[in-house]
């Protein structure tokens, strides 16, 4: 996460919005987050900050949400975009999947996913999705800034996109995930936090 923040630092003299967001209220979110996830991860793994071991990984096309899937004429589905698929913890494709900005899910529809998953990994995972899964929306909070980068911003240049207005929407998305995650901290279920 560092290092992802780390690589706004050079554009933010240049995009005062973004600056005050990173500073402002990023920041301060950002450390009430590492705070809550420490200590709940020095629950659920007993103070060890080591990987999952291997049989508790899961294959994941880490980009799978619904637009990266074609329902066919019979009814089934194809699956496309598998560029980042490999072995991962359940935990961040739980997470991947609810806090990817594509992803427009009713409260029931998250109800059903997280229970599911649940079903799917057992119960083992509550703890470590309850203490990691705000952390992922901060990395996707600043995925969502990447638009403020060089490489995209030649690419929706070359589209004919109008960049600042671009920039300035991405960075209401990441502005309103914040928004959310910084309210649901404080919630006494995991539920709570998600839905």
């Amino acid at each position: 996460m560092i290092s992802r923040l780390n690589r706004y630092g050079e554009v933010i003299s240049q995009e005062p919005e973004l600056g005050y967001f990173l500073d402002g209220e990023f920041g301060p979110i950002l450390a009430r987050v590492l705070e809550r996830s420490r200590s709940k991860i020095a629950i659920c793994l007993g103070g060890s900050a080591e990987t999952i071991n291997d049989e508790s990984r899961t294959l994941s096309p880490s980009d799978f949400v619904f637009h990266n899937a074609l329902r066919r004429p019979d009814g089934g589905l194809t699956f496309l975009d598998f560029e980042y698929f490999g072995w991962d913890d359940p935990v961040k494709t739980i997470s991947d999947f609810l806090h990817h900005p594509a992803m427009m899910l009713t409260k029931n529809q998250r109800s059903r996913f997280l229970t599911g998953a649940v079903d799917v990994y057992g119960e083992s995972i509550v703890a470590r999705l309850d203490a990691l899964y705000p952390l992922w929306g901060l990395k996707w909070c600043l995925i969502m800034l990447n638009e403020y980068l060089g490489s995209e911003a030649e690419r929706r240049q070359f589209a004919g996109i109008d960049v600042k207005s671009f920039r300035l929407d991405q960075l209401e998305k990441a502005r309103g995930l914040l928004k959310s995650i910084g309210e649901r901290l404080d919630a006494s279920s995991l539920e709570g936090l998600i839905l």
